[in-house]
């Protein structure tokens, strides 16, 4: 959990082994989105008014907030969410809220899973967070002009060690700003990160998909369906994605062409941050 200006905002980033055994934060650059993200616009917003020294303002502890991932099932009761979506790995058990406060969803389908499986009616607002970036970062523009690299290879976490040794391969598990540079700067992106596959696309740079090996399927083409397309478009390895995007370029125009961000804009719960409220 990470305290913004007194909201509670969750960031899924728990304590695992890496290769050499060593005990560390996944740190995935995918998950430490979202409240670096919430940091940052409501900073822009809101600055002013959450600094305040008043002792009473700020003393208690409001739901939290959920925003970047599919972390659904990290929601209690009353909890807000802002473009959160449903992990396709986790059963209907491990979900324990019966009400949420839903502003926005990553996609459709998980607007059809919370009203199928726990009666929550779909807010009918789309869009995974991270496509807000340019709203935080607008260096990120200028980032995307000045081109450093021919191609970078951005696995899903999982799958960083099949793909480490390729002189392409960004590790998700980085800096989230060094990633989010490396990737601006890339001529193209093939990913098996979502939010490689977001950053590129937000960006204008042709992006192909390659299958995560551990990864539900389910995650990808919430978002994809969040921007207004019908189908996901996933090559079966890395190489295929590869090929992809140096033979059929225009597959890759505006993949963002049919979704409006004016909705997701205006849904950010600029509410919790109100006096009185945290």
């Amino acid at each position: 959990m990470v305290s913004i200006y007194g909201v509670e905002v969750f960031a899924w980033n728990p304590v695992r082994a890496d290769v050499s055994g060593r005990m560390c934060h996944v740190n995935n650059f995918g998950d430490l989105l979202g409240p670096a993200l919430v940091g940052k616009l409501a900073q822009k917003q809101f600055f002013e008014p959450i600094l305040s020294d008043d002792p009473e303002n700020g003393s208690a502890i409001s739901p939290k907030l959920l925003t970047v991932g599919s972390i659904m099932h990290f929601a209690g009761d009353l909890d807000t969410v802002w473009g959160s979506g449903v992990n396709g790995k986790v059963g209907v058990v491990h979900h324990k809220f019966s009400k949420l406060d839903l502003r926005a969803l990553r996609g459709p389908l998980s607007g059809k899973w919370l009203e199928e499986h726990k009666g929550i009616e779909d807010p009918g607002v789309y869009g995974d967070p991270a496509l807000l970036l340019l709203d935080a970062m607008p260096n990120l523009a200028d980032l995307s002009q000045q081109k450093r690299f021919k191609l970078s290879v951005i696995p899903n976490f999982h799958d960083f060690d099949t793909y480490r040794d390729l002189p392409e391969a960004v590790n998700p598990r980085g800096s989230v700003i060094e990633i989010l540079t490396r990737l601006a700067q890339s001529e193209q992106i093939v990913a098996s990160s979502l939010h490689g596959l977001i950053v590129g696309e937000l960006l204008g740079i042709p992006t192909a998909l390659f299958k995560p090996s551990q990864e539900s399927i389910f995650k990808y083409e919430d978002y994809v369906m969040g921007t207004g397309r019908k189908g996901l478009l996933c090559h079966a390895t890395l190489d295929d994605a590869v090929r992809a995007l140096a033979g059929d370029r225009e597959i890759f125009d505006e993949p963002l062409a049919l979704w409006d961000p004016a909705p997701l804009r205006q849904s950010f719960p600029s509410d919790l941050w109100e006096p009185g409220k945290q």
